[in-house]
């Protein structure tokens, strides 16, 4: 990847970070990093309060995101992820059943420069540029 859209990808992490953790979520612990994850392979299905099950994300699509245990006791995780128009916070169990949505930011007007960033995470999304890791089928928990 260019350095431009290498140093963009620095500044959208930094400034979702600080987004997130600003949120407080109990339970929640400070989160420190982003990973470039495939939409299938985090997008997992919410039962709505009038059972109707959905799904929010693009299958085809990389996001940011990150896995973190509870701080609460239990077999619970959180699984948080964003791109420059949202941020979900959810929680599941350990084999990433039973998810339930926590929080759903949908924000379209971010100071996220936009210059270089025409397809940003159509780039991410590009096999080549992907770790070696999310080439292949693996599970959100790593």
């Amino acid at each position: 990847m260019n350095s431009v859209i290498m140093e963009n990808l620095k500044n959208l992490r930094k400034k979702l970070l600080k987004e997130i953790n600003a949120l407080h979520v109990e339970g929640l612990p400070e989160i420190t990093r982003l990973n470039a994850l495939v939409g299938k392979y985090v997008n997992l299905e919410y039962t709505l309060p009038n059972g109707r099950n959905v799904k929010f994300l693009d299958d085809q699509t990389t996001y940011l995101g990150t896995q973190s245990e509870s701080e609460f006791e239990g077999d619970r995780y959180f699984g948080v992820l964003a791109d420059m128009d949202f941020i979900l916070i959810c929680t599941y169990e350990a084999d990433r059943t039973s998810p339930e949505l926590v929080l759903y930011k949908n924000d379209k007007i971010r100071s996220f420069p936009t210059e270089n960033l025409p397809d940003f995470f159509q780039v991410l999304s590009e096999k080549r540029f992907l770790p070696a890791v999310l080439q292949k089928t693996v599970p959100f928990r790593s």
